[in-house]
């Protein structure tokens, strides 16, 4: 009996204590909501997260600097740090054949290596989140991957142009040429009023392979889908009339610009021609912001590259910063990145990075507010335009045919140049 009754007394005090308990939890919730004391306004746990960005240009670095910092004012938890390094896009694959990859990073979706990644798991889907709705419809279908889903926010798009010094055309009185013989033109024209017509950037493969590219584009003769052919063993470069137009244009281009141009980095042409060595460059709109900032003054312009006809130039084009989401990042890893992403794509943000970077915005709503630029954007607009061979030819491939072209350059021998393409590839299919 008095066993029953001890057992009847201590589970009724538990029974007390649980309701006071739940009562003081209640009380302590709303209270925590006024004094911040509640285990749910604790401050989360710090998650660092690693960004490794493809762009080495200072305007982009400075760019995502800025989003990064308005960033964590709104997330504190959530540290973002940008990584930039050489040879970015070898780096992330090896990283990611070791297990290592960043949490976030930059890629480029519609090139044939950003598939292949995908097709092995390797980046997260983001098909079905809100922030994909805020981009262009276009740009968000050519981003597509094979399966029809979407695996990176589209920041913003890329294209070939001839920046020019405005200044310099109008105390020349030269107008925006439309034509080669236009260009031509201006080039003699500048050089017998002793202003180099152009800089050229030959040392680095990649800046030699952007003019390369943006000259065939120009061209708009086919010559990416001929080497497609030449790939699969259906044509040959030494048969091709555009290619040998093609490397006739590179050296006429040569010819205008500076000695050293096989010494000289994107970077060092860039400062150069934005303190006024030059009255021309051929590069992308990925240098525009990275000029300005050399020189805020600069009185800077942009025009496509002209074909022989005017109403056949085309312009080099694609989707330039792509914000992507490692497949192997943890679940908190993923949310943060989510949260960058949604971040970023908010119009205020895509256009303050746009601003910063200097090219043009895929988020709708953002305006592109250099005017000096407009004939690029004009055409793109119009059309044609064809994106970069990296969407339908191999990397290793392309690299092998811009060697080429150094080596075109320096010997200035075009019918060894095109047996030498047809070579190289057929070894790289080896």
């Amino acid at each position: 009996m008095k066993m029953k009754r001890f057992l009847v007394l201590v589970l009724a005090a538990v029974m007390v204590t649980f309701s006071l308990s739940a009562c003081d939890s209640s009380e302590s919730s709303n209270d925590g909501a006024k004094t911040g004391t509640n285990e749910k306004n604790v401050e989360p746990k710090t998650i660092k997260l690693e960004f490794l960005q493809q762009k080495g240009e200072e305007a982009p670095q400075t760019a995502y600097a800025q989003i990064i910092e308005r960033f964590r004012e709104e997330n504190k938890n959530i540290v973002i740090e940008q990584n930039t390094i050489p040879d970015p896009g070898n780096v992330l694959i090896s990283r990611i054949a070791a297990n290592d990859a960043p949490p976030i990073f930059t890629d480029y979706p519609t090139q044939m290596q950003f598939k292949q990644k995908v097709k092995n798991g390797y980046i997260e889907c983001l098909t079905g989140h809100d922030f994909l709705n805020r981009v262009n419809q276009g740009v968000l279908e050519m981003s597509k991957a094979n399966d029809g889903k979407n695996y990176a926010l589209p920041l913003s798009q890329n294209y070939m142009c001839i920046y020019y010094n405005m200044d310099m055309f109008n105390e020349m009185s030269i107008d925006i040429p439309v034509t080669w013989a236009e260009l031509m033109s201006a080039c003699q024209k500048f050089e017998q009023a002793g202003i180099q017509p152009f800089l050229l950037s030959y040392k680095d493969l990649w800046c030699l392979g952007h003019i390369f590219q943006s000259l065939a584009i120009s061209m708009n003769d086919g010559l990416v889908e001929y080497t497609v052919d030449v790939i699969e063993g259906e044509k040959k470069v030494a048969d091709s009339a555009g290619y040998k137009a093609l490397a006739e244009k590179i050296l006429e281009i040569t010819d205008y610009g500076n000695e050293d141009a096989l010494g000289m980095s994107a970077n060092q042409m860039w400062d150069l021609f934005a303190n006024g060595q030059s009255a021309m460059i051929i590069s992308g709109s990925y240098a525009r912001g990275t000029i300005l900032m050399a020189n805020p003054d600069m009185n800077l312009g942009a025009f496509p590259i002209p074909n022989d006809e005017q109403d056949k130039t085309a312009v080099l084009t694609g989707v330039d910063a792509a914000i992507c989401i490692s497949g192997d990042a943890t679940p908190e890893e993923k949310e943060a990145g989510l949260k960058f992403i949604e971040f970023i794509s908010r119009v205020e943000n895509a256009q303050l990075w746009s601003d910063t970077d200097g090219a043009p915005s895929c988020i709708k709503g953002t305006v592109y507010k250099n005017k000096g630029v407009l004939p690029v954007i004009d055409k793109i607009n119009e059309g044609p335009i064809h994106d970069w061979m990296a969407s339908s030819v191999q990397n290793n491939i392309s690299n092998d045919l811009f060697t080429s072209v150094q080596a075109m350059i320096i010997e200035r021998d075009i019918e060894a140049f095109l047996e030498n393409v047809d070579k190289t590839i057929g070894n790289a299919l080896q």
